[in-house]
């Protein structure tokens, strides 16, 4: 499912790519896997990080043949309007990602998601993607695991479990506006899952209803050597289960 190139994997400028699972299905042979291509882009930051991030997301958009000087990045926040929110791409149909952890930029888009539907298949907030990457240094010290594991309420947890529930939640848009201990990781047909607790309903006939969680499909992704890489992507809708009896 994945492809990495490990003498890439090392180099100060990298990229790879990859084919992600979003929803399996091991119990209908006849459909086959949904499956998006995801490229990924890495490289030092030096001075100022966001600039590493534009030129890396430059190079990722060119080799999937798109006229990236044409492109234009922005950051605003579609909570507060300030420039720190995630970063889109106007001129660009797809979606993108960009995270920064032990002194990389990191970027992954993909031609397979339209940019524009974000909000929606984020679950209807306007401002989540859908398609949100996270990263970590792989080697944490013990204070900085504890700290995770109390966050998530879960002793078990890991730099791979931080950044699935980190992707997550950028993916959904409402980002640490979440508890993260509430995010539920799964695994079905060989695939994690991340379900984030949708907005509770506040009027109308749906109000105290309940609503269901908005579903991610997680995956590891290539990046450099000390750093932990996850995507979240929205999933489709589960199928829905026959009635039996």
């Amino acid at each position: 499912m994945l492809s990495a190139d490990p003498d890439a994997m090392r180099s100060s400028d990298a990229r790879d790519w990859c084919r992600l699972i979003l929803e399996p299905e091991p119990q209908e042979p006849q459909r086959s896997d949904r499956r998006i291509a995801v490229d990924v882009g890495w490289r030092r930051t030096g001075g100022d990080r966001r600039i590493a991030a534009d030129e890396a997301l430059r190079a990722s958009l060119s080799r999937q043949g798109a006229d990236a000087a044409g492109i234009r990045f922005s950051r605003v926040c579609g909570w507060c309007g300030g420039d720190h929110g995630a970063v889109r791409a106007a001129g660009w149909p797809g979606a993108v990602s960009v995270t920064y952890a032990a002194g990389w930029a990191i970027v992954a888009t993909t031609a397979d998601l339209e940019g524009g539907a974000a909000g929606r298949a984020g679950g209807g907030s306007g401002f989540g993607a859908g398609f949100a990457i996270d990263a970590a240094p792989a080697n944490l010290d013990a204070a900085a695991v504890r700290r995770i594991r109390d966050a998530l309420h879960d002793d078990r947890a890991d730099t791979t479990t931080w950044t699935r529930v980190e992707a997550a939640l950028k993916a959904d848009g409402r980002g640490l506006r979440v508890d993260p201990a509430t995010v539920r990781l799964s695994t079905r047909g060989g695939c994690v899952f991340a379900e984030v607790p949708a907005p509770a309903a506040s009027t109308g006939p749906a109000a105290g209803s309940g609503p269901a969680p908005r579903r991610y499909a997680v995956h590891p992704l290539p990046g450099p050597a000390d750093v932990v890489v996850s995507v979240a992507v929205a999933a489709p809708e589960a199928p829905a289960r026959r009635a039996t009896g």
